[in-house]
């Protein structure tokens, strides 16, 4: 498609806007950011991601990359006024078109970014062929042999308080990856189906609280549905860490396990640790709490809850831990590869068939999903916890409101209340 027979063309004022270098002649790493299509302000000033869209990038980058050396471009060369109407054949013709006397191929391979930062869906869509800015935001995928990492669009930030947090994340990721600066996670993951893995984990336990090394630990559980009331419902699986390094899961009611249906007998050996003053870190542990006593028989020391640490902290940000893992920890989507089945609706489905089919989710992948749920369960949590300190007056409506709320809600939803 020529750039004369184009229906961008019209909106635009100045035509096709060039990409722009930003940092120093010789910088490192080189990284590219790629919106969808100047603004109105970029049009009139003839120059890409100008005002405060490219200053909330740049921000950031200079920030964690002081040396890098940033291209900034668009997909389309033309500002667009409603990308709801963005045909996929103007896109792909605009990338190959005439604006930039090179195709945008070309432009990226004379580039060499070392990351890619894609910002909003139809960037997304474009470079990966992947749709869905809200689930692949700081995922790592690939664009040429370059890392891509998908944030939402600048304007949305602007919208939206709630998107900020994530788009700072999610650049942040993006430049530590292109220095090569992330922290990495290591983790040790034991699935434990024999007796004597058991056995080993339970040791590592008593050793650690002889030593007084077990400062606190992390449990998640993998559960049917979310009926913990229901007779016909199981939890399928245990995850906990103690140490920041193993990370071990129990099988317990899943169709595979070699534990099946000792879930109680399995809580009481680990009872000493879970169940008494250690204290036990969970995310959103109101729900975990409510199934360990319903379904194994034990009421956990839950003290900290990261998501509402998280909520005390920053109420626009997400709650959720593979937010909080991905951010804090770099952790990327460790759960790509599970598939869950559809939430259950007790007005149409049966529920001994909705509990068949979690029950044959494949076990070996869901276990090591709910022991990597527990590692980064305890390492997010020292990271809220900082955060959470450095505000006196935030701390203590999280300690004097929000944690023993959430106490107070889990009697309420197994007991009832009475209301006048």
């Amino acid at each position: 498609m020529s750039c004369a027979l184009c229906p961008l063309q019209q909106d635009s004022i100045n035509g096709p806007l060039a990409g722009r270098w930003v940092g120093p002649q010789d910088g490192d790493p080189v990284m590219m950011v790629v919106g969808e299509s100047p603004t109105l302000g970029d049009d009139q000033k003839h120059k890409v991601f100008t005002g405060q869209r490219g200053r909330m990038i740049d921000e950031v980058i200079r920030t964690v990359a002081p040396n890098a050396r940033v291209f900034y471009t668009n997909i389309m060369g033309c500002r667009v006024l409603d990308s709801k109407d963005l045909k996929d054949d103007i896109v792909a013709n605009c990338m190959c078109g005439e604006w930039f006397q090179k195709s945008f191929e070309e432009v990226f391979d004379e580039v060499a970014p070392t990351v890619v930062i894609a910002l909003g869906n139809t960037v997304l869509k474009a470079l990966t062929k992947k749709s869905g800015i809200t689930t692949y935001r700081g995922a790592e995928l690939d664009y040429r042999n370059s890392l891509v990492v998908p944030t939402y669009s600048p304007g949305a930030v602007l919208r939206s308080p709630k998107y900020a947090t994530p788009f700072k994340a999610d650049i942040t990721k993006a430049c530590l990856a292109a220095t090569n600066h992330a922290q990495k996670y290591v983790y040790h993951y034991i699935p434990v189906m024999t007796k004597d893995t058991l056995r080993d984990a339970i040791n590592t336990l008593q050793m650690m609280k002889r030593t007084d090394k077990l400062q606190y630990l992390s449990l998640d559980l993998e559960t049917t549905t979310y009926d913990y009331w229901r007779p016909e419902t199981k939890v399928m699986t245990i995850g906990f860490c103690a140490d920041g390094y193993n990370c071990y899961s129990i099988p317990v009611d899943h169709l595979q396990s070699p534990w099946r249906g000792q879930g109680k007998t399995i809580m009481n050996l680990l009872r000493p640790f879970f169940c008494n003053e250690i204290p036990v870190v969970g995310n959103n542990w109101k729900y975990d709490q409510k199934w360990a006593r319903a379904k194994l028989g034990a009421t956990i020391n839950f003290v900290p809850d990261n998501m509402l640490l998280s909520y005390a902290n920053d109420e626009n940000s997400p709650h959720g831990l593979k937010y909080q893992a991905d951010v804090y920890c770099n952790s990327g989507k460790y759960d790509k590869d599970l598939i869950w089945p559809t939430e259950f609706n007790p007005v149409t489905d049966d529920i001994n068939y909705k509990v068949a089919e979690y029950m044959s989710m494949n076990l070996s992948k869901l276990m090591k999903y709910n022991a990597l749920d527990a590692f980064y369960t305890w390492h997010v949590y020292p990271i809220e916890k900082e955060r959470l300190e450095n505000d006196i007056r935030v701390s203590r409506i999280y300690h004097r409101l929000l944690e023993p709320a959430s106490s107070l809600f889990v009697r309420v939803e197994e007991q009832g209340m009475w209301v006048d």
